[in-house]
């Protein structure tokens, strides 16, 4: 990682600009040399470097849990694998709710993977509450889709998760818990 130079950002129509005559097979190699010698960070490394920052320093990724203790991921179908890397570095001390719809993947060209929800099952093994047969309907119905997977990643803080059908009254129940996840994030927040 960069150690010798302040590191800044690069805005995207600058990192546009830069990156307009790098062929694609070199883009990776020149997001790496800006950041290396330049300090330049483009976007699209900055969850790769952070997942790494964290796997380096418990210390560290516990501390950023600890100011995040609940973090809401919405279209999570639509992570890549630096992004999963990072998420999975956070789920491992902070509680995850992944919102996501495998039908509804549209970054496929950045590196989404039709395997990402069930790679978070398997990593974390969270409840599963499937709303595809709710109407939707109060504060939460304003905001899910029909088809909506809520997963709860048993890291951190509230233990482990639990599986729900989607029956009415289940669905009520996971419905009723996401609401108020949601509402302990926002108290959180608050502090």
């Amino acid at each position: 990682m960069n150690t010798a130079k302040a590191i800044t950002l690069l805005p995207p129509p600058e990192a546009a600009a830069h990156f307009a005559d790098v062929a694609p097979s070199t883009r990776e190699q020149e997001m790496l040399r800006l950041f290396e010698e330049e300090g330049r960070l483009h976007f699209d490394l900055f969850a790769r470097l952070v997942a790494q920052l964290f796997q380096r320093s418990d210390r560290l990724a516990r501390i950023y849990c600890d100011a995040y203790p609940m973090i809401i991921l919405d279209e999570f179908q639509d992570t890549n694998a630096d992004e999963w890397a990072l998420i999975y570095q956070l789920g491992r001390h902070s509680r995850l709710i992944a919102l996501g719809d495998p039908e509804q993947r549209i970054y496929e060209f950045r590196g989404a993977d039709p395997r990402r929800l069930g790679e978070i099952v398997e990593a974390f093994q969270p409840g599963s509450f499937d709303f595809s047969g709710e109407k939707p309907r109060g504060r939460l119905g304003r905001h899910a889709r029909p088809d909506c997977q809520v997963h709860r990643a048993p890291g951190g803080p509230g233990g482990r998760g639990r599986a729900f059908s989607s029956s009415a009254a289940q669905g009520f129940r996971a419905a009723h818990r996401a609401q108020r996840d949601v509402a302990d994030a926002r108290s959180l927040c608050r502090r």
